[in-house]
């Protein structure tokens, strides 16, 4: 991901993305942006942002058509920090903000505020999107399954995690077919998955991890 700085005097509200990009700015860690103050310590791997505009859909070559994807102005959305194009202007009110184009594929949730508590960010429910899922991590000991033992969760050095999957988006999106794949993992399965995989998501003051189906090993 790069930066881009652009060098004129223009309000960045009014640029319209084109095929599948969504133009976002970016809520600052720790500092207030519209109103909303985020939590100290917040894992650096996410970016949240609001949607300031979108192309609102995307020309699928196979089938001729246009898919709309359902990411419209004002909603707050997830992706991850190293996805998209950085966007700054120079000049005026908007010298302070920090701005981003994403793929909308790169868009992993939308989520829903709690506006009434206006001195942090509280996240009371998200939308999941594609094969993206929310798994609850197990409490960190030493655990036996089965035959199988994995490490402590104490060390850190373990690539691996046990956690029970609490939601999950509608499944990857097949472009030939024009369509979801339905996800082969179902809430309450008991799983292995990548312990830094995603990224740790705060849901109902619920301490969560959000992350792809390609990062769950195993189920138990």
């Amino acid at each position: 991901m790069s930066r881009s700085t652009i060098n004129e005097d223009l309000d960045v509200r009014l640029l319209r993305p084109i095929d599948d990009y969504v133009l976002i700015n970016v809520l600052k860690k720790e500092k207030t942006a519209g109103g909303i103050i985020l939590p100290k310590g917040e894992n650096d791997s996410n970016c949240i942002g609001n949607v300031i505009s979108s192309s609102e859909c995307t020309f699928n070559k196979h089938t001729g058509s246009r898919r709309r994807y359902n990411i419209n102005p004002g909603d707050v959305v997830l992706c991850m920090s190293y996805m998209g194009e950085k966007l700054q202007t120079i000049h005026g009110d908007d010298a302070t903000k920090e701005y981003k184009l994403v793929r909308e594929h790169g868009i992993w949730a939308k989520l829903h505020l709690d506006y009434k508590a206006i001195d942090v960010l509280t996240i009371k429910a998200v939308d999941l999107r594609y094969d993206h899922m929310l798994v609850e991590p197990d409490e960190e000991m030493m655990t036996r399954s089965g035959t199988l033992y994995l490490p402590s969760g104490g060390n850190r050095e373990s690539k691996v995690r046990l956690g029970t999957i609490i939601q999950t988006g509608p499944g990857r999106y097949i472009e030939q077919l024009d369509k979801h794949l339905s996800m082969e993992l179902r809430p309450q399965d008991h799983v292995i998955f990548m312990r830094y995989a995603g990224a740790e998501l705060v849901v109902a003051g619920k301490k969560y991890r959000l992350v792809c189906e390609d990062d769950i090993y195993a189920i138990i």
